[in-house]
């Protein structure tokens, strides 16, 4: 048996373990744990990492050595969210089985099985196509412009991934205003984001390229690379539409969409592949994306009258500033062309359009609002102030019982210094037809 046989075997059996550790990890996800999360995965690959590297350079090995580095990793992953499970839900210990639960499940994953499986040749037939009337060159001129322009998921994957349990509660909850607004400032975060990116992307892509895979990339990939971005653009933009239809249950849906997709993308990926080689490949696969983004937000907009368009309050604003950014890029390209240099420029097209949209896109509301959650961030675990610290000129001396005391929010029990005379000017103004009220204050 060969190194790589062993080696496939074993990364085999980190795919069930990785998939095992996103189902252990249930009760923090649904409750929104994401400290504890981060953590965990972030503590397991830096060890993983370190603990391959010096492997190899003390005990030597190959393939098989990482492969069982991995593996080490995929079991201390499963381990870990395992304990954290028990931890929030204790009943994990007790486990016991539910045959109304487990159609349900069946129903709910059944549908994501045809999903995927219908998304196995929507995502990869164009490069057989290719291999079959070109060469591998050309597929791999394709599969480096794709890995480049994915890059680009890394955004809605991470700010979407608290979307899904918050979603599923306020749906179950029958807050719908609150879970439409929810969506629309999440649809608006991933569009301020990713739209920036794409564009300077696109403004490092050749130079980067040359350098990352070889001149010859740079010639032949960066062309597909500009076509297949704007189908991922519009992948990013579908996160929010496909996180919704999964925290509602209606995964049925998707599948009907992937299924749908199937028989025109074969036509169209052979017909363009045949005549126009990789940038034929390419125009099909972003036409795919394209496609299935739209037909997701109709499904979205259908079933919930969720919001379609990504655009945040100031829209005219929001949409001249990629405009402006793209027209700058597009400048630069003609009198750079090092990666370097287009680095450079790229970080300060970066920071002139992150003061831009904090200024001119973002309102007051939505500037105060992101303030505040930075501090909250920033002051996590830190002891705060309690309202009975500030207010001083109550004359009540003793206090009730813990167990007689009315629960009180945490947002009305702290408040900022400049607020506590402002309170006691509204005190006294309220209780000014009150003597015995007023004497006591």
């Amino acid at each position: 048996m060969t190194a790589g046989t062993v080696a496939l075997r074993v990364a085999c059996a980190v795919f069930v373990l990785q998939s095992m550790a996103g189902i252990v990890n249930t009760p923090q996800v649904v409750r929104l744990q994401w400290r504890q999360l981060t953590v965990l995965r972030t503590f397991v690959t830096v060890l993983a990492t370190i603990a391959g590297m010096a492997t190899l350079a003390l005990a030597g090995g190959g393939i098989v050595t990482v492969a069982a580095m991995g593996l080490a990793a995929a079991f201390l992953m499963v381990a870990g969210n395992l304990l954290l499970a028990v931890r929030f839900q204790p009943a994990l210990l007790r486990p016991k089985f539910d045959g109304a639960m487990l159609r349900k499940l069946l129903a709910y994953g059944g549908a994501l099985t045809v999903a995927g499986l219908a998304a196995v040749p929507l995502s990869t037939a164009e490069r057989f196509f290719l291999a079959h009337d070109y060469s591998t060159t050309d597929v791999a001129y394709l599969a480096v412009a794709l890995n480049l322009a994915t890059i680009l998921q890394v955004f809605p994957e991470q700010l979407t991934a608290p979307f899904l349990p918050g979603l599923a509660r306020l749906e179950a909850a029958g807050r719908v205003e609150d879970l439409r607004a929810l969506y629309k400032k999440g649809l608006t975060g991933v569009f301020l984001l990713v739209t920036p990116a794409m564009v300077l992307l696109c403004f490092i892509a050749r130079p980067f390229l040359s350098l990352w895979a070889g001149p010859q990339y740079g010639v032949h990939s960066t062309s597909a690379f500009l076509i297949t971005i704007a189908g991922v653009w519009c992948g990013c933009l579908a996160w929010l539409p496909v996180s919704y239809l999964l925290s509602s249950g209606r995964t049925k849906a998707i599948a009907w969409i992937k299924v749908a997709e199937l028989v025109p993308y074969l036509a169209a990926a052979w017909f363009l592949t045949r005549w126009f080689g990789v940038i034929g490949a390419a125009l099909a696969w972003s036409a795919m994306c394209v496609l299935e983004s739209v037909l997701l937000f109709m499904v979205t907009q259908r079933v919930a009258d969720l919001p379609w368009l990504p655009l945040p309050d100031r829209s005219l604003r929001s949409l001249a500033g990629p405009l402006v950014l793209g027209g700058a890029a597009l400048l630069l390209t003609y009198v750079t062309s090092g990666l370097a240099i287009r680095l450079v420029w790229a970080a300060v097209l970066a920071l002139a359009y992150g003061t831009a949209t904090w200024w001119l896109i973002l309102t007051r509301r939505e500037r105060r609002g992101l303030t505040v959650l930075a501090r909250n961030v920033l002051r996590r675990g830190k002891p705060l102030p309690t309202l009975a610290r500030n207010v001083t000129h109550s004359p009540a001396s003793t206090r009730a019982p813990r167990h007689a005391r009315a629960y009180t929010p945490r947002h009305a029990r702290v408040l900022p210094r400049w607020q506590v005379p402002i309170t006691r000017n509204r005190l006294l103004r309220d209780c000014t037809l009150n003597r015995s009220c007023r004497s006591s204050l």
